[in-house]
Order: C-alpha cells, then sequence, then structure tokens
C-alpha cells in the first residue's frame, strides 16, 4: 500500500487483514458444507407409472448463523478500518497521539451533503480542509450508481444493523417440491416443460 505522507495506518491494514481472515474463513465453510452434498434429489413414480416426480431434499441445512457472525465481523472490520484511517490522519496532522478530540473521531458515512456537514462539524472537526473535501467526495450521495446502492451505505448499514441483530442471511433453493407430469403418455406428443420463473 502507497503512503507517501507516512500516515500511521498500521492498524488499518490489520483491521483489513482481520477482515480477509473471516472472509477466507466463511469461504471454507461454505465449500465444506456445499462438498458435503447436503441434499439430493429423489426419483419418484406412482404405481401405474402416469406420475413421475424429482424431488429435492435438504439433508443438512447451511449453518447460516455461523456465516451471519462471521459475516458480521467482516463488515464491522471494515467499517472500523475507516475510523482508524481518520485517526492516523488525525496523529498525523497534529503530530500527537492521542490527537486532539479523539473520542470525537470518526469516518462519517452520510446520504445527504446537510448530514455530512453537520457530521464533519463533529467529526472530522480537527482535520484540515483537503481531508474533509476528500471524505465528502467519497460519500453515497456523490457517488450515485443508476442500479446499485453505493458501497458506503451498504457497510454503514450492515455494521449498523448488526450492533442490534444479527444480519440476514438467506440461500436460494427449493426446500421442499414436487414437480411432475400427470396424464397419459402421448405418441409423438410434444412435452415442453415450462418452468416458474
Amino acid at each position: 500500500m502507497n503512503n507517501p505522507k507516512n500516515i500511521p495506518i498500521e492498524s488499518v491494514i490489520a483491521k483489513l487483514q482481520h477482515a480477509e481472515g473471516y472472509f477466507d474463513a466463511i469461504k471454507n465453510q461454505w465449500s465444506s458444507w456445499k462438498d458435503s452434498n447436503p441434499y439430493r434429489i429423489l426419483r419418484q413414480a406412482n404405481a401405474d407409472m402416469t406420475r413421475y416426480s424429482l424431488i429435492l431434499h435438504i439433508d443438512k441445512e447451511p449453518p447460516l448463523q455461523s456465516w451471519s457472525l462471521i459475516i458480521g465481523d467482516i463488515v464491522h472490520n471494515l467499517r472500523c478500518a475507516l475510523d482508524h484511517l481518520v485517526y492516523a490522519i488525525a496523529v498525523h496532522e497534529s503530530g500527537k497521539e492521542p490527537p486532539p478530540l479523539d473520542d470525537k473521531l470518526m469516518f462519517p458515512i452520510c446520504d445527504t451533503d446537510a448530514i455530512f456537514l453537520d457530521q464533519s462539524q463533529r467529526r472530522l472537526a480537527t482535520l484540515s480542509t483537503g481531508v474533509r473535501t476528500a471524505t465528502e467526495a467519497v460519500q453515497p450521495y456523490n457517488r450515485p450508481h443508476a442500479e446499485l446502492p453505493p458501497l458506503l451505505s451498504i457497510l454503514r448499514n450492515f455494521d449498523n444493523r448488526d450492533k442490534h441483530k444479527l444480519i440476514h442471511l438467506v440461500y436460494s433453493a427449493v426446500s421442499l417440491g414436487d414437480i411432475g407430469f400427470c396424464g397419459p403418455a402421448l405418441a409423438g406428443g410434444g412435452w415442453q416443460f415450462l418452468p416458474n420463473l
């Protein structure tokens, strides 16, 4: 990481590496679950062979609560890395450890310029105009996307949610289903399967 001004970012890097370690852990847990053959497909036919079914059966549910805890730790470490960066810049600019108003420092994530103005006056008050300007430039309201919500807003919202309750995880799978064909076989008939999309 290029750090031309020698800002003390060791704790920023440590937080990012800690998040990366949790990310590797969840990837390993996901792979382990996926490789354990957690589901199977059963084939059935009725007695007169007029109905054929494929039934998906989940044998091993994914450990969603455990994964939610790990993802919460990833999110929190990423969010903390931003606060550590602001603190490191304050140390660098003031030349003091701790810097002035260290208990107020925080990287604000704001959805409007009015909220940013309020937050920056409290959270970035001791930092230079250049740092405040750079921080404002990456705020969600300055980085619109036609289809995706701003990533900093997602990070903030997930971190805030994880403080009070687990992040809800879902996986896409049919937990119970019966896909079947009924009726007499039509010789030479054009069968057509229409999935429910």
